[in-house]
């Protein structure tokens, strides 16, 4: 079974993006409905910029399922831009023809700035390494598909992910901890993760949260931008999760079987070291039922043990009678 991996296509103001995510097992459970949910997620926080409002992402699920369980094949997930009607001459996938080229000629005379080619680079942005790369001079061929829109299918790939490791008991959840060097206090972590979640910057720390809007508010002011640092928590991790892999990887392609896998795998590889692991385990629960005041008398007792007897005697001073005897 192929490893799990997705690639995306799309750019920021096209007709939509695409994604083909592989190494998902058959015999999942998945709709449109498991995947809206990070979708929605993904538009909230504070400081979003206006497209956030244009849009209303939802992914349809084009291939790879099949009555609302996945069939072991790659799936392929489409996302709408609904910007992209405004945006039809500049982006348009065939050749302009004359007609056409006048009239993006004339949007350019007339100052209007979706028709006219990008030269000026975004500082910190993939622009200037991407024309470079391949040689353009417009540089939108490369902001369009280096744009934060994109993310949108990576999103729409992971809601895959989570409903796979939801299938397992793995639950997967991330806050803000820094904004601009100013970090929350975990001892003011008052917040569940319901409400971080929901929470403007998604910050456990209420008080933290505040002075982190007001960094970006300030930053945006001077026409800055600032960076910041987020956490994920994962539960339900089981226990030796190198047998999850192993399962993974394993050529069956449905998930019944590759949890019949990983439980083999966690058993005992191969089956005849069962009875050593067993006898282990046994003997590190006799070990721990005597408790700390037992293993700390009997080390005291082998110390003793160790410190009795009579004094070795001194190799030095045996050397020197010798050596007098010897004159």
């Amino acid at each position: 079974m192929a490893p799990f991996r997705f690639l995306t296509a799309g750019e920021s103001h096209g007709g939509e993006l695409g994604v083909i995510v592989e190494g998902v097992p058959a015999g999942l459970a998945l709709t449109t409905d498991d995947l809206a949910r990070d979708l929605a997620r993904r538009q909230l926080g504070y400081g979003r910029g206006a497209r956030q409002a244009i849009e209303s992402d939802r992914a349809e699920i084009v291939a790879g399922v099949r009555h609302g369980r996945t069939i072991g094949s790659p799936i392929q997930l489409r996302i709408v831009n609904r910007d992209a009607p405004n945006w039809t001459r500049v982006m348009q996938v065939e050749p302009l023809d004359a007609a056409a080229r006048d009239a993006v000629d004339a949007a350019v005379a007339a100052g209007d700035r979706r028709s006219t080619p990008v030269t000026r680079v975004r500082p910190g942005h993939a622009d200037l390494a991407g024309a470079i790369k391949y040689g353009h001079s417009d540089v939108r061929d490369v902001l369009e598909r280096a744009s934060a829109r994109e993310t949108a299918a990576r999103v729409a790939a992971g809601g895959i992910a989570r409903a796979f490791l939801r299938y397992l008991g793995i639950d997967c959840w991330s806050f803000t901890a820094e904004v601009g060097g100013v970090a929350m206090d975990p001892a003011n972590a008052t917040r569940t993760q319901a409400e971080a979640d929901v929470s403007p910057l998604r910050c456990p720390d209420p008080e933290a949260e505040a002075r982190m809007i007001a960094r970006i508010d300030e930053a945006r002011a001077n026409g800055d931008t600032v960076g910041g640092v987020f956490e994920v928590v994962a539960t339900g991790v089981p226990i030796g999760f190198r047998c999850w892999s192993e399962a993974l990887n394993s050529p069956s392609t449905s998930v019944s079987t590759l949890l019949l896998t990983c439980a083999r795998s966690a058993l005992a590889t191969p089956a005849v070291e069962w009875p050593k692991r067993l006898i282990g385990i046994l003997l590190s629960a006799l070990a721990i039922s005597l408790g700390a005041a037992f293993w700390f008398e009997l080390l005291n007792r082998l110390v003793s043990l160790r410190g009795a007897g009579a004094k070795p005697k001194d190799s030095t001073t045996d050397n020197d009678a010798s050596r007098s005897d010897g004159a």
